[in-house]
């Protein structure tokens, strides 16, 4: 429906692997000052969040906004998946 590119497509599924690798270098060092288990939780809402946010991909018809929304979706799946394994 909205045919982006192979390439923007590695770009938004790339974004996710950096953001793990970047999330987890944060959380070693955020996780001795935070609370583990309030981590484990605040990881679980962000992916839950995040997963739920491309279902507003739909509503939206500018490919430059759907592309800034799924990179934006991706970085926080990242983050929360980084959250939830560390």
């Amino acid at each position: 429906e909205h045919e982006l590119s192979t390439s923007v497509f590695g770009q938004i599924f790339g974004v996710y692997a950096l953001s793990v690798i970047i999330g987890s270098l944060v959380m070693t060092k955020l996780l001795i000052l935070l609370n583990r288990k309030m981590t484990l939780v605040f990881g679980i809402f962000l992916m839950s969040l995040s997963m739920a946010g491309f279902v507003v991909i739909n509503f939206f018809s500018s490919k430059v906004l759907i592309v800034a929304i799924l990179i934006f979706l991706r970085l926080c799946q990242g983050f929360a998946s980084s959250m939830i394994q560390t």
